[in-house]
């Protein structure tokens, strides 16, 4: 990326598509079509910058952490599920 001009309101980048593709949230410049790249696009650098620092201050424990917890979620979610159809096929038999 390249600053080429100074605006009112801050500066004019030259940007690849990869370059691009990672601001708008991409992994791979071929992951973005072509509609998304439209003059007037605008990228939030803010967000990006909000994960990149979240992702810098995890550490081994939190990650297990967090692991867990999902785990725990997960679960739920599979008891839930089960309920759920049980409950379906209870009403299903009675009618």
């Amino acid at each position: 990326m390249k600053i080429i001009a100074k605006t009112n309101g801050g500066y004019l980048l030259e940007a690849d598509r990869a370059e691009v593709a990672l601001m708008l949230g991409f992994r791979y410049a071929h992951d973005i079509s072509d509609s998304a790249l439209t003059i007037g696009t605008e990228m939030s650098l803010t967000k990006m910058a909000v994960t990149s620092e979240f992702v810098r201050t995890l550490d081994t424990s939190k990650i297990k952490d967090l692991k867990t917890k999902l785990g725990f979620i997960l679960d739920e979610l599979d008891a839930a599920s089960e309920t759920v159809q049980a409950l379906t096929v209870f009403e299903t038999l009675k009618e």
